[in-house]
């Protein structure tokens, strides 16, 4: 799941342009990777939701998270954006093939696109709940993309960053070394603290780290090492809450 980096989605990046065409490679097959259907387990498991509540999952895929959870919340609504056009064509023929008809997908960039582009103003509100889910370390501009993310919400609503962690995991370091020395592109992985520290930073209380998973020959992987954090924006919570556990950590 990919939600862009910073500047236009446009072939004068390059770099940019090379995140976009491995998606929409992958989009074809995407839905059949265990491991990402896993983590977006993890985010339903804690989410609540009651009455007409909008959902906005940034770096969507193809939209297997979104469509789960609006399935398990019939009055809610949805909207996804992803970097990968192919990533949001599956997404709408996903979409159209379940009957389901209170969401839309929208090819943007994240990070270049205004808070309001094609996200919150679709459905003529801002959002009660995003999601961000294995697409954070893609951001060029992690704390201006957590900024984004709280100006996005109306009071009350919450936000569920699910990434990989680098606390404790010196697969996830060396990875992100290779990424940074190697590769020399832009993907990065962080550490919960750091991200609960950022969030503070961007406006966000009730900052909390949710669950980690840490486990061997998960969905295909030799090693998985992952956060999920969830953060509120102050306000009235107006019936949009998480069923989230553990203490705030590091922040």
């Amino acid at each position: 799941m990919t939600a862009g980096a910073t500047g236009p989605a446009t072939p004068t990046d390059p770099e940019l342009a090379k995140v976009e065409r491995i998606f929409d490679r992958w989009a074809p097959d995407y839905e059949k990777n265990e491991w990402y259907k896993a983590q977006g387990r993890e985010v339903l498991e804690h989410l609540s939701l009651t009455g007409e509540r909008l959902i906005v999952d940034v770096g969507c895929g193809t939209g297997w998270l979104l469509r789960q959870a609006l399935a398990a919340h019939p009055e809610a609504r949805g909207i996804g954006i992803d970097l990968s056009s192919k990533m949001i064509e599956r997404a709408r023929e996903n979409a159209e093939a379940e009957g389901l008809n209170r969401v839309r997908f929208v090819t943007g960039n994240w990070e270049a696109a205004g808070a309001d582009d094609g996200t919150s103003h679709a459905f003529g509100g801002k959002a009660d709940v995003v999601f961000c889910v294995s697409a954070f370390h893609y951001f060029r501009g992690p704390r201006a993309a957590l900024a984004k993310m709280f100006r996005s919400l109306r009071p009350g609503g919450e936000l569920f960053l699910l990434d990989r962690e680098m606390e404790g995991s010196a697969l996830t370091r060396i990875w992100g070394g290779i990424h940074r020395f190697l590769l020399r592109d832009h993907v990065r992985f962080y550490t919960s603290s750091r991200l609960l520290r950022w969030m503070e930073e961007a406006g966000f209380c009730d900052r909390r780290v949710v669950t980690t998973i840490r486990k061997r020959f998960r969905g295909g992987k030799l090693y998985t090492s992952l956060v999920l954090l969830s953060a509120r924006k102050p306000g009235a919570s107006d019936g949009a809450s998480g069923a989230v556990g553990g203490g705030e950590r590091g922040a």
